[in-house]
């Protein structure tokens, strides 16, 4: 007895070990960096606050590279050789068709039992028919997941600075105009459905081309898994919810009309 209660008491500790760092995974944010510096985008992910791994470019991570390791590529079938000559008497042709036989009795019969179990499958369709308010109400379910997911992410620390230049100062100073607007109301836009913090964006006009470096962009966003998590199941429920409550009206207006 005395070793079948420890058997259980080390199951309950590693089960309540699993339960907790199941909650902590769930409860500490993830968190991703994001960098476009001279044309190379990385991408980093910081997991339970501690361990940090770069994701892009793959080239240098060890353990994605040996993820992403080509396979070998089969060798290719040997080519066939030409098709074996006919005999002498006889044509390369299809053989030709002899005379049909006269239809049988039940043939009639058993093409129309594939008709009628036909028409059977597609009354059974119809059973399971979608309306249009049904469609309705999955899409509104559907824009409450994504306000929810919306809400869970948090964009942070966002910095871009967009270097500008054309073939004259007159050129580029409308270029930066027209590109200040857009970046402006591209943010309002935004910041409408989603939580951003802005370090900073610049404009910069290059009339004498000096500036060689391209664009830079920096952002780093943090979403918990639990948020994530409940919003879908949230999202599942109602939707569960809409299709048993469509089929319940369906069958009370069938039951109606066979009335």
């Amino acid at each position: 007895m005395h070793i079948i209660g420890t058997i259980f008491a080390v199951i309950g500790w590693i089960l309540l070990g699993l339960l907790v760092l199941f909650l902590i995974v769930m409860i500490v944010p993830v968190r991703v960096r994001m960098e476009l510096r001279e044309g190379t985008f990385s991408v980093w992910v910081r997991l339970l606050g501690v361990f940090t791994v770069r994701i892009l470019p793959p080239g240098e991570s060890r353990l994605l590279q040996r993820l992403l390791k080509k396979k070998p590529e089969p060798a290719p079938p040997p080519a066939s050789g030409p098709p074996p000559a006919a005999p002498p008497g006889t044509s390369a042709g299809p053989p030709e068709a002899g005379p049909s036989a006269p239809p049988q009795a039940g043939q009639g019969q058993e093409t129309e039992k594939p008709k009628e179990e036909a028409a059977k499958a597609g009354e059974k369709k119809a059973k399971f028919s979608i309306t249009f308010d049904f469609i309705m109400e999955v899409l509104s379910a559907a824009g409450v997941l994504m306000r929810r997911v919306f809400r869970a992410l948090h964009f942070r620390k966002i910095a871009l600075v967009l270097p500008i230049h054309k073939e004259d100062a007159a050129a580029t100073a409308l270029a930066c105009g027209q590109t200040q607007a857009a970046v402006s109301a591209g943010v309002a836009a935004l910041e409408n459905f989603l939580d951003l913090r802005f370090d900073g964006v610049r404009i910069l006009p290059d009339f004498t081309g000096d500036i060689k470096a391209g664009p830079y962009a920096y952002c780093e966003l943090a979403a918990r898994p639990g948020a994530m998590l409940l919003a879908a199941l949230c999202a599942l429920w109602r939707f569960l919810m809409l299709y048993r409550s469509d089929r319940k009206t369906n069958h009370t207006q069938k039951t109606e009309e066979t009335k």
